[in-house]
């Protein structure tokens, strides 16, 4: 074996254990991660220059899927195509995805035992923090009128139709609608300075893009013909890891609109109890899903959940590799492609609207009572505060999540 080949492997070797070291210590969402990433792959050890990976960043934000994870994948790829970022990926979602399944176990036990007391302030917890993040990502927004307007339109859409929504099928299709009307909005009527090019791309691969098709049209047959809950649960977290353009923080009212509204698999009350205990584990914000999977499948104990745990953290993070697969190859032949960047401008304005009323929706339905007295006002008071504290931390502070959350548990403990 060749010096040359050697260095290659410790070199892949070394940024393998680099990826397991940020899995279990990088905090706080993409755009955190991304500042980790930076640091250690291109200050600390120089596996890439800065640039390169801000390319990789920015190539991986016009991508549906988890943002921070295709970024990483994507290195991995570059270091060492397809087996090095298969290996990427794994080690950097499994610490997280054990959690959320460990988490979906422990919350079916407290809430047999009567436990439960404790987590009794973590919904209001996780408004604040839909909130904080909907407050920190409105300065993304590009500064246009109309990438305001689409933000707040997007919002009202997902609000009312959560309010006046026909059927589960309206419910389904709305978030993925708003996300491409959008796209269609902001690159045909407010960033105007479109100039088409007429480079060709040459030869693609489409085998990648043909087996999402085929994963995808498999499990809604099968899922429908024989109304198996397992198959639909991985059809509709497929689909959403296809469709999720934004990051983690997008996912959440997604998977509130398909899996507490339309389907009712999740109280809303257990749907933010699981959002609050992700912001005290490390790695992907995806790794939500492999939470809301397990809980949708509570009814059929423990061994179904952690199946359910299973469906949620493949189903979530597959569509993302193979787009990814598909799309690095040609990467450098689109990125020169102005539609590309002016039809994202109105998906993160969307991104950001679709985050705020998740946060309204559960909100209301975790503090709306049917008849508002005064008894009813003081009992929500602590919950309400707990929201607000949350917000102003989240959105004024540099205080670890997982400090919050575990400040929030102990405060349901002792009050």
């Amino acid at each position: 074996m060749s010096k040359s080949s050697n260095i290659r492997k410790f070199k892949q070797s070394l940024f393998l254990r680099d990826v397991l070291i940020l899995s279990l210590t990088a905090f706080g969402g993409p755009q955190v991660h991304f500042i980790q990433f930076i640091r250690r792959f291109c200050e600390q050890r120089r596996y890439v220059s800065k640039e390169e990976l801000i390319e990789l960043y920015s190539f991986c934000q016009i991508l549906p899927g988890p943002t921070s994870t295709q970024t990483i994948t994507t290195l991995g790829f570059k270091l060492g195509s397809y087996p090095l970022a298969i290996l990427t990926i794994l080690i950097w979602i499994l610490p997280a995805t054990i959690l959320m399944s460990i988490f979906v176990l422990a919350y079916s036990w407290m809430q047999a035992s009567d436990l439960l007391f404790m987590f009794k302030f973590v919904p209001a917890m996780a408004v604040g923090f839909l909130f904080g993040a909907g407050f920190k990502m409105i300065p993304l927004i590009k500064k246009q009128l109309g990438f305001y307007i689409i933000c707040g339109l997007a919002c009202l859409a997902v609000v009312l139709n959560h309010w006046y929504a026909i059927n589960a099928f309206t419910s389904s299709i709305i978030l993925p609608l708003i996300l491409f009307v959008s796209a269609y909005i902001s690159q045909k009527y407010i960033n105007r300075d479109f100039i088409s090019l007429d480079k060709p791309l040459g030869k693609v691969n489409y085998k990648h893009l043909v087996i999402i098709g085929l994963i995808f049209f498999a499990f809604v047959i099968v899922g429908n013909a024989f109304r198996i809950k397992e198959v639909l649960l991985f059809e509709n977290t497929f689909r959403m890891g296809s469709l999720v353009f934004g990051g983690g923080q997008v996912l959440v009212p997604m998977m509130e609109a398909q899996f507490v509204h339309a389907k009712g698999y999740l109280t809303a009350t257990e749907f933010a109890n699981g959002y609050g205990l992700l912001q005290a584990v490390p790695g992907p914000v995806f790794s939500f899903s492999t939470f809301v999977n397990g809980m949708a499948l509570q009814e059929k104990g423990p061994m179904f959940q952690l199946l359910g745990c299973a469906i949620g953290s493949i189903g979530i993070f597959l569509p993302g590799l193979l787009i990814m697969f598909f799309v690095y190859p040609i990467w450098g032949r689109i990125k020169s492609y102005p539609i590309i960047q002016r039809s994202m401008d109105g998906i993160v304005a969307a991104a950001v609207g679709l985050i705020i009323a998740s946060a309204i929706i559960i909100f209301f339905k975790l503090f709306a009572p049917d008849q508002i007295d005064m008894g009813q006002f003081q009992s929500y008071l602590p919950s309400l505060i707990t929201m607000l504290i949350t917000i102003g931390l989240v959105v004024y502070s540099k205080l670890p999540s997982p400090f919050i959350v575990i400040l929030t548990i102990l405060a349901g403990f002792l009050l």
